[in-house]
């Protein structure tokens, strides 16, 4: 008997698939992704690290800007307008940081009806009052009635910061 003969007619060669133009597309993409991945990684870690060192309590933060604005004496009439500018802001942003109100976007009358509403202490609301008024008679004060205006209130702002920092912190 004769054995049988094999005809050549198919293709006996076999590609991987890791070969095959899918699969190294599939592996470009796999590569790809991991790069980005790690990439976003690495950047998330460096930004953790950065907000640490630049982790400052918000009355830290609030009284030295108190600092930097009490060094500071407004002459004419648009320093002060300034300067009372920056103190509410100053005031609104702390508050915003510190309790978390959103607070800052809010006009002077609209930050004592929301004080008014959530539970704060009376005698800082009323010297918070007290010095939010006095942006009206400023601008109507001479000069050394003006100077004491910003002296009250820099105290004010001063007061409420202190007062509000939590008990384990002081």
């Amino acid at each position: 008997m004769q054995a049988p003969a094999f005809y050549d007619i198919y293709d006996y060669e076999y590609v991987s698939f890791w070969q095959s133009t899918e699969g190294l597309v599939s592996i470009g993409l796999i590569i790809l992704l991991s790069t980005v991945l790690i990439a976003y990684g690495i950047w998330v870690i460096i930004q953790r690290r950065r907000a640490a060192k630049l982790n400052i309590m918000p009355w830290d933060h609030a009284l030295a800007e108190l600092a930097k604005l009490s060094a500071k004496s407004p002459t004419s009439k648009a320093e002060v307008k300034q300067f009372y500018f920056a103190l509410t802001t100053l005031i609104k942003v702390y508050l915003h940081k510190r309790f978390t109100w959103e607070v800052e976007d809010k006009t002077d009358s609209e930050l004592i009806a929301y004080l008014r509403n959530v539970s704060f202490d009376q005698e800082l609301r009323e010297n918070l009052e007290r010095l939010l008024g006095s942006v009206v008679e400023v601008k109507f004060a001479d000069a050394q009635t003006v100077k004491e205006y910003v002296e009250r209130d820099i105290a004010v702002a001063h007061t409420l910061i202190t007062r509000t920092i939590p008990e384990e912190r002081q």
